[in-house]
């Protein structure tokens, strides 16, 4: 069964600002059966930094990303890549 939304990136470029960011997210499953949201943001050129939480259920996980991506629009940033994963 193939989910949307499970990867996602995006980023904000504003020059007059000197404003280059990044952020993505991504929803990966553990070992223990959970699933994992991974956000990681920063400038453009940079590690970055990394937020992980744990959601029961891919329903849930998917809850969340959506809620995110729709965060993201409403703050100015480009979407660069939407891609679908496999659930296994």
């Amino acid at each position: 069964m193939v989910m949307p939304l499970s990867e996602m990136r995006f980023q904000k470029v504003d020059e007059q600002k000197n404003m280059r960011r990044f952020y993505a997210l991504d929803a990966q499953p553990t070992l223990f059966g959970e699933w994992c949201a991974v956000q990681t943001w920063g400038r453009i050129g940079s590690k970055g930094r990394e937020k992980l939480t744990y959601f029961d259920d891919w329903a849930e996980a998917q809850v969340f990303l959506t809620a995110e991506h729709a965060k993201r629009q409403k703050r100015g940033y480009a979407s660069l890549s939407t891609s679908s994963l496999s659930k296994t």
